[in-house]
């Protein structure tokens, strides 16, 4: 019985491990608006961010990070804007096509927005308790 459980578990090690490199996984997002123009603008703020600190004393580089702060807000506030603006166009899509179920999971998705994540953890009585983070 040993020896087929190794070798059952040996198989499985190759499979696991053939598999993740031919089947990419899919990554759930939090933030599905977030994309490259955002993740760019981020890198140009930490960028700026960097050669002030590095340099305190120049007025112009804290100036150029002000305003590169602010361009990253105006991005990622227009992309937000522009996610939120097709889930409501493809709600509306669902409600002329009589898709309720695809509806309401986009009213639901729309409406109930950023959620507390809870953790539970096992206390040494074996207790669960839960923190908000």
């Amino acid at each position: 019985m040993v020896m087929v459980d190794e070798k059952w578990n040996k198989a499985k090690d190759i499979l696991n491990k053939i598999s993740d490199g031919v089947i990419e996984k899919q990554k759930k997002t939090k933030k599905p608006w977030f994309n490259d123009t955002c993740m760019k603008a981020l890198k140009r703020k930490k960028e700026s961010r960097k050669q002030w600190l590095n340099d305190i004393d120049k007025v112009e580089k804290e100036n150029n990070y002000i305003i590169c702060k602010k361009e990253v807000n105006n991005i990622i506030r227009y992309e937000k804007r522009r996610y939120t603006k097709n889930m409501l166009e493809e709600t509306e899509e669902y409600q002329k096509m009589n898709r309720s179920r695809l509806l309401f999971q986009n009213i639901n998705a729309l409406r109930k927005g950023f959620k507390k994540q809870e953790k539970f953890i096992k206390n040494c009585d074996g207790i669960l308790s839960g923190d908000r983070l």
